[in-house]
């Protein structure tokens, strides 16, 4: 595994470093938040100063990014009488995460493999001490799309809840597969990796892996190789195989697809303002116990706010200010059984999602972002196992993230703005 994985005593402890940000970013060591750990990289910037000048046009790019979305958030914060201080940590996350892409972007490129096999042994490590030496948490329960193996209370919980997991590890499945090719002597090492991957199921696992490859198949039929076609295809198909036979996978997928089309009937046909969009039958008493799983209901939910909030604040309510439309336009008539509101503060900050956070915050302008997501698929100067890994955790958190500051989605969605819009030398092996 190191021989392949190449790691070197140069870049080892900057691989370590991106690994547990990009991986464990839910955990806490000793009380240090691992998502602070980027603070760690910026005294190094001081080495690349004779390379200043090839930084240049990623320092203004940044800067012009950087001070948009800064103008953007006081003048949104200033009409809602939000008080000024509330800025201060999205916008520091925002420029940290700007200066981390603008020295090391081609590092993190080059040295994918090496971020993901540092994980990788992690996770293997605490696999195996749980199973030799805490027999009671290795059994069939911890293997399905509700609980989650690696989520338990174990004595190595590596993830907070069970999606966390799905929000990475479907990128290193895409890796891994595509890294896949005809006479490799890798391809038996790949397979296991991907088939261990694969025990610990989410449903963001199962559709991050469906949806992105869907994605990757369709925008790159035309240079994608038979052998990676047929890859694609075998990937799809094992994860809807999954999600059909796997009960809790295949509710939550079905009811929140039965809900999306509620919601569209809503917006064509239905005007009623206090209606939640995907509870248009109003004999339906319960709609989150007896129809929709929470889950479900708070996804769905996220998309009336945001579309709602992109009806009446086209431009977006700024940065982190999500909860400002949540609190307009959540749902109050989903009461639970004590007639009281089952969910009103669940996931009131990020809706659970990335694409309703971003539709709510950024309006009409987080279509310029999506434009840059899918050119950044027709890329030809990156090679498809990076490009499927960073393409892939930006789609999976669109559908189930955790904010822009968890899970390295703002760093790999500015990874992908400085790729699309500043020409890129093919330097990948």
């Amino acid at each position: 595994m190191f021989s392949f994985f190449n790691l070197k005593k140069k870049n080892y402890l900057l691989s370590f470093v991106f690994s547990l940000f990009f991986f464990f970013w839910s955990q806490q060591i000793v009380n240090f938040d691992i998502r602070q750990i980027l603070l760690l990289l910026i005294p190094f910037t001081i080495f690349y100063k004779d390379e200043f000048k090839q930084f240049k046009k990623r320092l203004i790019l940044f800067s012009i990014i950087n001070i948009f979305i800064i103008i953007h958030l006081v003048i949104n914060n200033i009409n809602n009488k939000i008080p000024i201080n509330n800025i201060f940590n999205p916008i520091l996350g925002l420029i940290i995460s700007s200066i981390i892409i603008i020295f090391y972007r081609d590092f993190i490129i080059k040295n994918i493999k090496n971020i993901i096999g540092i994980f990788l042994i992690i996770i293997l490590a605490g696999f195996l001490w749980e199973v030799f030496y805490n027999e009671n948490y290795f059994f069939k329960k911890n293997f399905d799309c509700l609980h989650g193996w690696y989520s338990r209370d174990l004595q190595f919980k590596f993830f907070s809840e069970n999606s966390h997991f799905g929000m990475s590890c479907a990128a290193i499945i895409l890796f891994l597969s595509y890294k896949i090719k005809i006479n490799n002597r890798y391809n038996i090492f790949f397979l296991l990796l991907i088939i261990f991957l694969f025990l610990f199921l989410s449903t963001t696992l199962l559709i991050g892996i469906m949806v992105s490859t869907s994605l990757i198949f369709a925008f790159n039929y035309k240079i994608l190789s038979k052998y990676n076609k047929i890859i694609s295809i075998i990937l799809i198909l094992i994860t809807v195989i999954m999600i059909g036979s796997k009960k809790q996978c295949s509710v939550r997928f079905l009811q929140t697809i039965e809900g999306g089309f509620n919601a569209i009937k809503y917006f064509l046909y239905n005007q009623k303002i206090n209606q939640t969009p995907w509870k248009a039958d109003e004999d339906q008493k319960d709609i989150v116990h007896k129809s929709l799983n929470i889950s479900s209901a708070v996804l769905l939910n996220s998309y009336t706010v945001a579309f709602k909030s992109l009806r009446d604040h086209p431009f977006g309510l700024g940065l982190n200010n999500y909860y400002i439309g949540h609190a307009i336009y959540t749902d109050k008539t989903i009461k639970n059984n004590d007639n009281k509101l089952y969910w009103e503060h669940l996931n009131e900050k990020d809706g659970s999602n990335n694409l309703s956070k971003m539709l709510t915050e950024f309006g009409v302008f987080s279509f310029i972002i999506f434009f840059l997501i899918f050119k950044f698929l027709k890329l030809k100067n990156i090679n498809l196992p990076e490009k499927s890994f960073i393409f892939s955790i930006v789609i999976t958190q669109l559908i189930r993230g955790a904010g822009y500051f968890n899970g390295s989605f703002l760093l790999c969605l500015l990874l992908i703005m400085s790729l699309t819009l500043l020409k890129v030398k093919n330097e990948q092996k």
